[in-house]
């Protein structure tokens, strides 16, 4: 059995019946026999605490760096609430012996249907419409917008989220088609496979799906952006760091006369917290702060997948 500690709540939240993630984590582990200790320390503190504990899982907000690490004398396991890791120097933990752990199951249907949302935004201003209503504007005309049936939905990479996004889209009678490094994925004829190159050029709607590679950095850039389609519309939700921003501004334009893309859907971004003024004030851009799994159903399935997981160990 192991001693297993839950720090930092940012991540972990509340579930459907409002019962805290942390207290259904704490009551599933100990009734698997585990020590379950839930309290968020600063890191200084966490620092001494750490070495008394097998595992710990972590949110967003706790940083597991080498120092942490380090004073982790008996630390065998982290578990990240969530899928994305860049609060944890994964490559030191390996170095020492330590499992990195994610929880990539639980937020995908969630994933998939922000990118819906965001596309529905985009294409019928819903986004920039509230906030000019909210001042009492009543610019009605200024909001004439497009249909997504009918159009088309690029997709790059095929992960399971972006599967997801798939479905929905056909089933709101989008035509959809994908690449992957993998290739061509089995069971899913029904969406077409392109090559790389293909799929920037003829779609409508482009949304990215993969992971972010330190070693490729950077997927899309100036040129990506110039082959879309002259109208285009870019989503992004999977991590900031794959898109060149500068280069998303230059081809969204200052105004319709100059713009290359019509818009772009983002929840990620470069930096995060996002600090990038310029792309937070554009009017085309459609803008959430990394909410991608931020559902109650997400943070249910969550604490089940923890479990899982340390159960699994």
């Amino acid at each position: 059995m192991y001693k297993i500690l839950i720090t930092d709540g940012s991540e972990l939240k509340v579930t459907e019946t409002f019962e805290s993630v942390e207290k259904l984590i704490t009551e599933n582990l100990s009734a698997l026999g585990h020590e379950v200790v839930s309290k968020h320390y600063e890191p200084e503190e966490l620092k001494s605490k750490i070495k008394d504990f097998d595992v710990i899982v972590v949110g967003e907000g706790t940083v597991i760096d080498k120092e942490i690490i380090d004073a982790a004398t008996n630390l065998k396991y982290i578990v990240k609430a969530g899928t994305n890791l860049r609060n944890i120097d994964c490559d030191y933990a390996a170095s020492k012996g330590v499992v990195v752990k994610n929880t990539p199951e639980c937020g995908r249907n969630a994933a998939a249907e922000l990118v819906i949302g965001h596309m529905l935004s985009i294409s019928r201003w819903i986004f920039d419409a509230t906030s000019t209503i909210r001042n009492m504007e009543w610019k009605r005309d200024s909001y004439t917008g497009v249909e997504i049936a009918n159009r088309t939905l690029g997709l790059i990479g095929f992960d399971d989220t972006a599967k997801l996004v798939a479905q929905k889209a056909k089933a709101l009678g989008m035509i959809v088609s994908y690449w992957d490094e993998n290739g061509k994925a089995e069971g899913y004829d029904e969406f077409e496979y392109k090559s790389f190159d293909e799929i920037i050029k003829g779609n409508t709607y482009i949304s990215l799906h993969v992971p972010y590679d330190p070693e490729k950095g950077c997927l899309i850039g100036k040129k990506e952006f110039m082959a879309m389609e002259h109208g285009c519309n870019f989503i992004n939700i999977s991590d900031g760091r794959l898109v060149d921003e500068a280069a998303l501004l230059e081809a969204l334009g200052t105004s319709f006369a100059d713009m290359h893309i019509f818009g772009a859907c983002l929840d990620v971004y470069g930096q995060e917290p996002m600090i990038n003024k310029e792309l937070a004030a554009h009017e085309r851009v459609s803008l959430t702060p990394h909410v991608r799994h931020e559902t109650y159903e997400s943070y249910t399935a969550r604490a089940r997948e923890i479990v899982e997981v340390i159960r699994a160990l």
